[in-house]
């Protein structure tokens, strides 16, 4: 995790940050998936990923239990405690992916102009198409398993065009 300053692995490694909004649904679902994938390519030496939220509701908690559960159900793990975005998360990452346009704003106002460039939504790598992830966080466990499909194959599609 990035605490401030520096952070160590993202001066070795290519580093990639997940933003929504309160970082208990969807952004610690995708660096979930980024790490889950990167590992599967035996690239998870080179790569770092976090998550983070533009709000401040949930700061210290882990992540919601059916985010949990959703991950679960396909293989994928998630360690996660809530933070918020910093402003020195955009000299630590190389690439901020957000998961609404709200958000995407919202991340744009703590950061620098220079900065700009390196936020994305992360639909933009989404070969069905789309805008946003929806927030499953007043949905059903079905809403998250969507969540899930979306996230990996955006993520997927990512990695193949950004990082490989």
């Amino acid at each position: 995790m990035v605490t401030g300053g520096r952070n160590y692995f993202c001066e070795m490694k290519k580093s990639v940050l997940f933003v929504c909004l309160g970082n208990i649904c969807r952004s610690p679902m995708a660096a979930a998936i980024f790490n889950h994938q990167i590992a599967k390519m035996g690239l998870d030496s080179a790569f770092f990923a976090d998550s983070c939220g533009t709000g401040d509701y949930h700061i210290g908690q882990g992540a919601d239990s059916r985010t949990l559960a959703a991950a679960e159900k396909q293989g994928v793990a998630i360690t996660h405690t809530v933070r918020q975005l910093q402003a020195d998360d955009f000299e630590n990452f190389d690439h901020i992916l957000v998961m609404d346009q709200q958000n995407y704003r919202n991340t744009l106002r703590v950061a620098d102009a220079h900065h700009h460039p390196k936020v994305e939504l992360i639909r933009t790598y989404d070969p069905d198409g789309g805008i946003e992830v929806p927030d499953p966080y007043y949905g059903t466990p079905q809403d998250f398993d969507e969540t899930f499909l979306i996230l990996n194959r955006s993520i997927q599609r990512f990695i193949s065009f950004r990082l490989t």
